[in-house]
């Protein structure tokens, strides 16, 4: 505990010795120290967290001394002083609201922000707006306000009303299709790549009417391609991952919708498809990749794109009929992913 409070006073002291004049003051609250700290450390995304998610200054400092009061306090004892008024603590036991965890998978919906949603939830359940934010109407947080009066229901809109007779396709649009708020990112990085725009330009490509979250999706599949309603469904889980790998994920699934190769039975024909669809899932995470791996499935398609480079295949790496050059995907189709009981069902 006491390097942890020496790493705060040195980084807030740097952040004192570099910043601009007009920023030059010391903390003297919780939300300031934290922002300092941020700063310091070099992650200037994080500078103004608890402000952006929490627009009430009160219940911005209240979260904040929750989260980080009592090694702020050891560290700068000095700069508490108890006759000043402080601001009430937020409470302990947001969590064990019932509908806590609610909150938070909808403000994830939204957000596919991992970190910001729990705050998010905290700041829902303290002020008791539970309904105006499940119903997209809440001006208190980030992604509080959601169109949901103009959608059926949804993970991220909870409470708009079910569409009749169950999931239909939605109508096809002149710009493509219909793609969840919290997708359309990762659809925009698809479709703005080279790999991914050769991809979702080829004939065929109406079938695809719209991309969404698909809670029932078989086993631990990443996606899945529903022909009878024209919808490439996201697992859920999927959720706080960047949008540069949610479009690798949805590139596999969008060949497998528009591929121009004859759809033939029988259990080799089905194998080789799934290794096409990791061809375009690799050649679109090939040119696409972030750099910096931060996740496991990031991880995973990295690999993808080893495996692709590794094989034999054909010079112009383009997606081809014969797959027999790829003895490296096709393992992987069969054995990573179990297609062995999958194409033999």
């Amino acid at each position: 505990m006491r390097k942890i409070r020496q790493a705060v006073v040195i980084a807030v002291a740097a952040w004192l010795l570099t910043s601009a004049p007009a920023l030059a003051i010391w903390p003297t609250t919780c939300v300031e120290a934290n922002d300092a700290f941020e700063y310091a450390a070099g992650r200037l995304h994080n500078v103004g967290i608890y402000e952006r998610v929490y627009p009430d200054p009160v219940v911005a400092e209240a979260a904040c001394q929750n989260d980080h009061g009592d090694d702020l306090r050891r560290s700068f004892a000095w700069a508490f002083r108890d006759e000043r008024p402080q601001p009430p603590a937020a409470p302990t036991n947001l969590r064990g609201h019932p509908d806590w965890s609610r909150v938070r998978d909808v403000a994830q919906a939204r957000s596919t922000d991992s970190i910001l949603s729990p705050q998010i939830a905290d700041s829902v359940i303290q002020r008791g707006a539970v309904d105006a934010f499940l119903r997209g109407v809440d001006d208190g947080v980030q992604y509080g306000r959601w169109t949901c009066d103009q959608s059926w229901r949804s993970m991220a809109c909870p409470l708009a009303p079910e569409q009749p007779g169950g999931r239909s396709p939605p109508p096809a649009t002149a710009g493509g299709p219909q793609v969840n708020a919290t997708l359309r990112p990762a659809w925009e990085v698809l479709r703005r790549s080279h790999a991914g725009s050769r991809l979702t330009g080829l004939p065929g490509n109406e079938a695809v009417v719209e991309i969404d979250w698909a809670a029932d999706l078989p086993g631990t599949a990443l996606a899945g391609w529903a022909p009878n309603v024209g919808l490439i469904g996201v697992a859920p889980g999927l959720r706080g991952e960047r949008a540069e790998v949610l479009a690798a994920v949805i590139a596999h699934e969008f060949w497998h919708a528009v591929s121009p190769i004859p759809d033939e039975s029988g259990f080799d024909n089905c194998v080789a498809d799934e290794v096409r669809a990791f061809i375009a899932q690799a050649a679109v995470w090939q040119e696409i990749s972030p750099g910096s791996l931060r996740s496991p499935l990031e991880q995973a398609q990295q690999r993808l794109v080893d495996l692709w480079l590794s094989d034999p295949g054909d010079e112009g790496r383009s997606v081809p009929e014969d797959v027999s050059g790829y003895p490296g995907l096709r393992a992987h189709a069969l054995y990573d992913y179990d297609y062995v009981t999958t194409c033999a069902a």
